[in-house]
Order: C-alpha cells, then structure tokens, then sequence
C-alpha cells in the first residue's frame, strides 16, 4: 500500500491535471491552483461550501417531505398585514376562523367521525405519524405524536372510548350551550379550579371560598368587604370568588356574614373545580324574577353530585373503577387544550395537512397554494372531520 505522502503526492498530482488524473477531480478543484483552467484546458468552477451545495437540496426535500410547498407572497414584516393572520395574536388566539379549526380533541386530531372504524382510526395514526415524526416536522412534532399515541390507545380500546365519547359530547354540548346564550367564555372540566390560589387556607384544613352565583342578588355586600377575593361577574351582575385567600381571613368571614341570601360558602379545597365548573352549568334567572318567586334555578351542588354519579354508574357498568370517574372527566377536559399548543408549535406548512385548517387558511388569504390532492391517499376523507369548518 502506498504511503501517507504519497497518497498526497498523487491526490495533488491528479488535481493539477498530469497524466492519470482524474477529469471529475480536476474539474472540482482546479480554481483553488492559479493557472489550472490553462493546464488542464478546462473552464474553471467557482468553489461552494458543502452547507452551500445542500441547502437548496435539503429545503427541497423537506418540502417534499412535509408536503405541498406553501410560500408566501412576500417576506413577512411589520406592515404586512396578511401574514399578521397566520401569528398568535396578544390574547393567545389565532385570527378567525383558523383558531376554530385547531383540533380540540382526539377525533378532530386525526380527522375521524365519531362511528370511525378501529381500520380508520389506524390508517389515520400512522398516516398522522409520519407527517408529524420529528424528522419530518422537526422538534416541534413531537409533543404530538405523543398525543396521536394516546388517542389511538383511547380510540383502540372499546371501553376507554365510550367513556371518553360520553365525556367529549357532553363538553360539546354544554360548551355549544353556553356559546349559544353569550357565555362564549365556557371553560372545560380539567380537574382545575377556575379561580387563582393567591395563598393558603391559614387554619389549615384545605379551604376555599365558593359562591353560589344562581342565589346571588348582586347586593356587592362581599365585593365591598373583600375585593381581592369577589367580584361581579358581566352577564347577570352576580358575586363570583375569582381569587382565594387574597384578602384576610378576618375580612371573607364578614363578607360571608354580610351576605342577606347566604349564598356564600367555605367548601373543601378539592371540591372546588367540580362546584365552580358545576356552576357554569346552572340556569339563572334576573333578580327582579327571583324575588318575585315561583321561579327554580339551578343549584351547582346538585349539578356536581350528579356529574359525579352519572360518571361512576358509566364507568362500574363498563366494569372500570368507579372512583376514577373525576379523572377521566378531568383528562378528557385536559386534552384539547394539549392538542392546541402542540398543534400551534407546529410549521405551517405542516398545520396545512389537518383538512380543515387549511380550508379555513384558504378562506381568508390567497397566498397560499392547496394541497396537492395527489399526495393524500384515498383512505384518508378529508372531509370526515368532527369539528368541520364548514
């Protein structure tokens, strides 16, 4: 075998063009030698770095990758309103209708029907998979495969999915429910209380501060006492604990005294999530009609003790625990917010795979190009959305 140097020797020899040399690496490297286009009678070739050769091969296979390529008219800046709607905006939130068509739960996720067959939802997943795996979508598509991992194992198991279908319709309805009379602000079961902890129950005993807002006559007796802990709420002009243990013991205590109705409570600190998300859920009536009487409202304790019984019955007749009904309630409240920031970590460019988000993208600008048809596969219905757009 030859040695080092001579390898070298050879190597340098072949790129100056001298006999036995080889006419790909003569051509390659004949602009770093001054005067070798004239030795070797060949025009000289600028010099790339290797990051500047792949990069327009690497872009145009990821592209091809992810998908149809999806570019915008121009560079996004300041004044360019039209990109301004595909940015999270100072509340959070997508411009509409793209934030309606962000997935919120596990069907939406993978584009299903409720009566998908246990065939769909698999050709679903491991399509959804390989759009979403990390080498294709980056990091930022890992948080959901994750998530495609749970839904297939809910969606694959016959009686975790009938739970879960009886808690997603039930949140469904109550949210279209309350979107319906204006309380466009509905928030999910997740196991969460909606009001803040600004401190601790200072006795000790798991405590918080609980208001019964159907009872309430708006009299503000407790918002004056304790500001920091109640507030009245917009629709109907009621009491509502928004903080807890924002104000001194001392000053809720006589706020709870001074209220003419006694509709103002201290419950158990884990029943709290239940009661104030039972409390979204009660009709109400104006104060003028309640003083009149005949009139029922809802109280959020019997809403509460019937979420929980009617979740413990479906679970013990599908021979589950019983006592893991709140969780799944919980979970199933969980999720869809998981699902919307993963969702919005991804690239556009891969969100534009999920059918009915890029109708909605279509809707609302024409910059961008549509799918193209013959990249997804004729098992995938792209109209078989659960949260279709249209």
């Amino acid at each position: 075998a030859p040695s080092h140097a001579a390898w070298c020797a050879r190597v340098l020899a072949c790129s100056r063009g001298r006999a036995g040399s080889s006419p790909r690496v003569a051509a390659t490297t004949s602009s770093a030698f001054p005067g070798a286009s004239e030795r070797t009678g060949r025009r000289p070739r600028s010099v790339r770095s290797h990051a500047a050769w792949r990069a327009p091969r690497r872009a145009s296979r990821v592209s091809r990758a992810a998908g149809t390529d999806i570019v915008l008219s121009d560079t996004c800046d300041e004044d360019d309103e039209e990109c301004k709607i595909f940015e999270i905006g100072p509340d959070g939130r997508l411009a509409e209708p793209l934030e309606a068509a962000i997935p919120g739960d596990y069907y939406s996720l993978l584009q299903l029907d409720f009566d998908a067959s246990d065939k769909e939802v698999k050709s679903q997943y491991r399509q959804l998979q390989k759009w979403c795996h990390p080498d294709i979508a980056g990091e930022a598509g890992t948080e959901v495969c994750i998530i495609l991992n749970e839904a297939y194992d809910t969606l694959m198991d016959a009686k975790e999915r009938e739970v879960y279908d009886r808690d997603l319709k039930e949140l469904q309805q109550l949210a279209n429910m309350a979107a319906a009379s204006g309380g466009g602000d509905f928030k999910p079961y997740t196991g969460q209380p909606l009001s803040t902890f600004c401190g601790s129950d200072p006795s000790g005993d798991q405590r918080a501060v609980f208001v019964n807002e159907s009872a309430c006559i708006g009299c503000r007796q407790c918002n004056h006492s304790a500001p920091n802990t109640f507030m009245m709420e917009d629709d109907w002009g009621r009491a509502r604990a928004f903080q807890q243990w924002a104000d001194d013991e001392e000053d809720i205590n006589i706020a709870i005294e001074s209220c003419p109705v006694d509709c103002i409570y201290f419950v158990k600190q884990r029943n709290l999530p239940i009661l104030e998300y039972a409390m979204q859920r009660c009709e109400r009536a104006s104060v003028g009609v309640m003083n009149g009487g005949g009139v029922r409202v809802g109280d959020p304790f019997d809403v509460a003790n019937s979420m929980i019984k009617k979740g413990e019955e479906a679970r013990a007749r599908l021979g589950m625990d019983p006592a893991g009904a709140m969780e799944g309630a919980a979970a199933t409240g969980k999720v869809g917010a998981r699902i919307r920031d993963a969702f919005l970590k991804l690239d556009e460019k891969v969100r534009g795979r999920w059918s009915a988000y890029d109708r909605a993208r279509e809707s609302i600008s024409g910059t961008f190009d549509s799918m193209d048809e013959s990249d997804i596969e004729e098992k995938f219905d792209a109209n078989k959305s659960f949260f279709d757009f249209d």
